[in-house]
Formats: structure tokens, C-alpha cells, sequence
């Protein structure tokens, strides 16, 4: 289990990175929540018998009958993890304690989070920026100067210092 949640931190860790401007903080507890849901499956997938399960959840602190409630269910393993049962012994606390990084106190303690800011879509003054005038140089092909004329006046130039 603890490489399975470090692999997880890693992906956590880059989608905050690239979803750090988002405006729904909503969305990444959803995900959040679902993450630590399928990593109960994980463990309640790893304790396959009943007498493991009865072993782990009263070492997490579980009353008597809610340990033997939730063990021998009879429901589906990813059914069994909206168990209140399950929730109270494998809640957040649980997985922080495992290592499991929070998507949502990651992205309210961002510290280069910028809320509400003004993104420049063109630039000022049009595509040559604030009326300035077009370049001196020409781009296209012909006599019209440019980058041609200074090359063909240098080759006259070296032709007549030699010859």
C-alpha cells in the first residue's frame, strides 16, 4: 500500500501543478474523494477473509459490532467502501497518516495561486505593437532591397577591392 500511495501523490501533485488556476475547488474534492474510496477497495480487497478483516478493523478502533457488521457483508467490495463503517475506520485522518497528499489543501495553500487575474489576449496597438511602423527591411524576394541589396552591394564591394 505505501507504494500505491506514492504513486498516487505523484499523479496528485501534477494535476494540481496543472490545474492550479482552476476556479472549482469543487471538482478536485469529488476527486479526492473518490481516490481515497478506491484505495479502501484496495484494502479491503487485500484483506481477503473475514478473520483478516475482523483482525485490521478492531486494530483501527472499531466498536464490536461494527467490526462484525461491515466484515461479514455479503455486499460487493466497492459497495462495502460507502460503508459508514469503512468511512470511520479508514477515513481521512487514516490516509493522511499513510502518506496520501490532499488535492484540496494543496490547492488552497498554493502560494502562487493567482484568484480573478487579467490575462492579456493581444497585444497593444495590433500585431506590431503600439503604431509603430512597419520594419525598414524587406522580407520578400527581388530588388525591392532589404537583405538581397546588402548582400549584392558587398560581393560588388569585394570584386572591386580585388580586381
Amino acid at each position: 500500500m505505501p507504494e500505491r500511495i506514492h504513486r498516487v501523490n505523484q499523479y496528485v501533485m501534477g494535476w494540481i501543478g496543472y490545474f492550479r488556476l482552476i476556479e472549482t475547488p469543487s471538482v478536485l474534492q469529488n476527486i479526492e474523494g473518490w481516490i481515497r474510496r478506491r484505495l479502501r477497495l484496495c484494502q479491503w480487497l487485500q484483506w481477503k477473509r473475514v478473520r483478516t478483516r475482523i483482525r485490521e478493523l478492531r486494530a483501527l478502533g472499531l466498536k464490536e459490532t461494527a467490526v462484525m457488521e461491515i466484515a461479514n457483508t455479503r455486499k460487493g467490495a466497492w459497495r462495502t467502501t460507502k460503508a459508514p463503517q469503512l468511512h470511520q475506520a479508514l477515513g481521512k485522518t487514516y490516509w493522511t497518516a499513510q502518506g496520501l497528499k490532499s488535492l484540496t489543501q494543496r490547492y488552497f495553500g498554493a502560494p502562487s495561486r493567482l484568484t480573478n487575474r487579467l490575462v492579456r489576449t493581444r497585444m497593444l496597438g495590433g500585431v506590431r505593437g503600439r503604431g509603430l511602423a512597419a520594419p525598414s527591411y524587406s522580407i520578400g524576394h527581388g530588388s525591392s532591397g532589404g537583405d538581397a541589396s546588402l548582400v549584392a552591394s558587398l560581393l560588388r564591394s569585394r570584386t572591386d577591392i580585388n580586381g
